[in-house]
């Protein structure tokens, strides 16, 4: 009985170690598994920001684009009561909204309505003061762009 524990905890223990050296390489731009942390390396790995998948088969890192965070009354910023922030630099856009460290999704009773036309967010209910409010606004792809808009890119 003492040899089968034993036999059996020794092929537990080297499972385990194997398990912790396996490793994955491709070569041509580079994507790795090294210690369960996946790296991609391509030819735009100097761009900070996030990757995108631009279709067949291909990725680019993006630009972030601009985040703002702030509490209703700060200068330069939507007024406690008040339910509009414009900027125009989120014009045409991919706007993500959170509320008091929610995900506000586009509603019209509890949550954001984004008009990318002219960069205005319209916020329901109106702003409280006790609201923290982060914007981010993605850069560098058209928002009309039908890989986006979620029909897989069928025309």
């Amino acid at each position: 009985m003492r040899q089968i524990i034993l036999f059996v905890w020794g092929m537990l223990s080297l499972q385990v170690t194997i398990a912790q050296q396996v490793s994955l390489k491709v070569t041509k731009d580079t994507v790795r598994v090294e210690n369960a942390e996946l790296i991609i390396e391509n030819g735009s790995k100097q761009t900070s920001g996030f990757l995108f998948n631009q279709g067949s088969g291909r990725t680019a890192f993006r630009k972030l684009g601009k985040a703002l965070q702030f509490k209703p009354g700060m200068d330069n910023y939507p007024a406690v009561g008040a339910s509009t922030f414009n900027d125009p630099s989120f014009i045409n856009r991919q706007v993500k909204v959170w509320r008091n460290g929610l995900f506000q999704y586009r509603n019209y009773a509890r949550g954001v309505f984004f008009e990318k036309e002219t960069g205005t967010i319209t916020f329901y209910p109106a702003l409280a003061d006790t609201d923290q409010i982060y914007i981010e606004a993605a850069d560098g792809f058209d928002t009309d762009d039908p890989v986006l808009s979620g029909d897989g890119g069928v025309t």
